[in-house]
């Protein structure tokens, strides 16, 4: 074949066969939204064999945006993110609203205690009356995605853990 010439492509079934392929082992290596590997398919099959792969990847169970939710929910509030950042993020990968809610409002999540422990791990010094350092601190656990609320709670609950003697 010259290099002018262009590749035939793929019958259905085989761009079909395809996505199933590559989403079932994108799948073995992590959990991923609808959106994201629907993201990943698009340079490699049509929008038809991307739709067949992803939906029968769903109707044998290997991908759920609503488990994909809640596993990502808890590895990110693991890592020390508040709520309106897991949130964003979870939006951005197509994620639905009500699986996205009801991943954050889980029982065991404490959002208050999270962003206490986040500041005592990041701040080992009070802050001594300092506006500029308290404004610092604030905005941090804001960047993290937590309240304003829960950043002054965070604050409150830190500086009395750093002030008092061991």
């Amino acid at each position: 074949m010259s290099s002018t010439q262009t590749a035939e492509p793929l019958p259905q079934e085989e761009q079909n066969k395809l996505a199933y392929n590559k989403v079932i082992a994108l799948l073995a290596r992590r959990d991923y939204s609808e959106k994201e590997l629907v993201d990943k398919l698009k340079p490699h099959v049509n929008s038809e064999a991307i739709s067949f792969g992803v939906h029968k990847a769903q109707a044998q169970g290997y991908q759920s945006d609503e488990r994909f939710a809640f596993s990502f929910v808890r590895s990110k509030y693991d890592q020390g993110y508040g709520a309106y950042r897991i949130r964003m993020n979870l939006k951005q990968k197509g994620v639905a609203e009500s699986w996205v809610e009801e991943a954050l409002n889980q029982e065991t999540l404490d959002w208050f205690e999270r962003a206490a422990e986040v500041y005592q791990r990041k701040y080992k010094q009070p802050i001594d009356n300092d506006f500029k350092q308290r404004n610092k601190r604030t905005q941090f656990l804001v960047n993290r995605g937590f309240s304003f609320e829960q950043a002054k709670y965070a604050m409150e609950v830190g500086e009395t853990a750093l002030s008092e003697p061991f």
